[in-house]
């Protein structure tokens, strides 16, 4: 039978099952998880190094998600590892990670897995992410109807597409076929399994497999897109107890723009920010030159007013602006669509982040409106545009 359509609750899942740390390999894809947390009413945090040292902290933090942005995607393989290893060594005993990597299979993947692996984890790669047509069918990546690999989707990459999603790990990997994953699938023995998936309710089927998993004492890593953190979310118990949300402060601040994205999507909300007159003395667009490092950008937008609300796009420059800036902390407040999350950083000041292929033409413009709705002090809906 399929599995079912509604979210549901493990009722007998321990404490180690429970969301309280995500990994995620670049700013915009942490960025997005929190987006899902916030969604589902669950408050987290993004830190963007592994630790929590120096960071005060939140009133009633054991029910506070951290989502970690370990900004491995682009680095060299064995450095990826070291980051993963290091933002997933838990305890010995039963427990679950949730590892959020690019819904495209861009990155590092393999460093991600053998690092898991270094860890002590069984690991389920369920990459699908429904909402945007990327699907795992027969072990290989699709989008849409078509083989990722047949796409123009990696065409920026130093490498082809893969075929099958084994081709970018190491080792016997196990794939499991629609049909035997919702007739209700049991992780056993397997090391290393790559789940198909076409639905959300197929990812439901994940969590709720690697959860049962857990509860009968394995180490599982769950490997896969923001929809797989959803389903996680949606299956696992959600903390008890509320817990404060951030206060954005009312008065006027100026708004930078970064975008950092050459995708096609980029252009045209760039071009519709410009069109529609948004950009003025209290609003700086900064774009990258083909040629420009994002360290350069980054600077830039330091330069360009120290103490600006800023609008972020493409993960690279937006934890390169961050870092540069010395924000280590953010608290989502709002996420407009998906992949687009605002957040207070813990210098005060509003950040909005969106992959660079993420969004509409008005995005960009309906962000900087957003920014200064948020700090004119008049309430506004926390999941809507105004």
């Amino acid at each position: 039978m399929t599995a079912p359509a509604t979210p549901h609750t493990v009722a007998h899942a321990p404490t180690s099952t429970g969301l309280r740390r995500v990994v995620a390999d670049d700013l915009s894809g942490a960025a997005e998880v929190a987006g899902v947390l916030l969604a589902r009413g669950r408050d987290c945090q993004v830190v963007l190094d592994g630790s929590l040292d120096g960071l005060a902290p939140i009133p009633g933090d054991l029910g506070v998600t951290t989502v970690v942005d370990t900004d491995h995607r682009a680095i060299d393989p064995a450095s990826a590892r070291d980051a993963v290893r290091a933002a997933t060594a838990d305890p010995t005993g039963p427990v679950l990670v949730v590892v959020k990597l690019d819904s495209l299979w861009r990155g590092n993947v393999r460093a991600t897995v053998d690092a898991l692996h270094d860890n002590g984890f069984q690991v389920l790669v369920a990459g699908a992410l429904p909402s945007l047509g990327r699907t795992v069918r027969g072990g290989s990546p699709f989008v849409g109807d078509l083989p990722l690999a047949d796409t123009a989707l990696w065409a920026l990459e130093p490498h082809p597409a893969p075929r099958a999603v084994a081709d970018l790990l190491d080792g016997p990997v196990t794939v499991v076929p629609l049909g035997v994953l919702r007739a209700g699938w049991t992780l056993d023995g397997q090391e290393l399994s790559v789940l198909d998936g076409e639905a959300d309710a197929d990812l439901r089927a994940a969590a709720t497999a690697a959860v049962d998993a857990v509860a009968r004492g394995r180490r599982v890593a769950l490997v896969g897109s923001a929809a797989l953190v959803a389903a996680v979310a949606d299956t696992v118990p959600a903390p008890v107890g509320a817990v404060p949300a951030p206060a954005v402060a009312a008065g006027h601040r100026p708004v930078v723009l970064a975008v950092g994205s050459g995708s096609a999507a980029s252009s045209a909300q760039t071009a519709h920010l410009r069109a529609a007159a948004v950009v003025d003395e209290h609003t700086h667009l900064l774009t990258i030159d083909a040629a420009e490092p994002v360290a350069d950008l980054a600077r830039r937008v330091g330069r360009t007013h120290p103490t600006a609300d800023l609008v972020l796009t493409g993960g690279q420059t937006a934890r390169a602006v961050l870092d540069h800036l010395g924000v280590r902390r953010l608290r989502p407040v709002a996420q407009p669509d998906h992949g687009v999350v605002v957040s207070l950083a813990d210098d005060g000041r509003l950040v909005a982040t969106k992959p660079g292929s993420f969004g509409q033409d008005p995005t960009l413009t309906d962000l900087v409106r957003l920014l200064r709705a948020l700090r004119s002090g008049v309430p506004t809906a926390p999941q809507e545009i105004p």
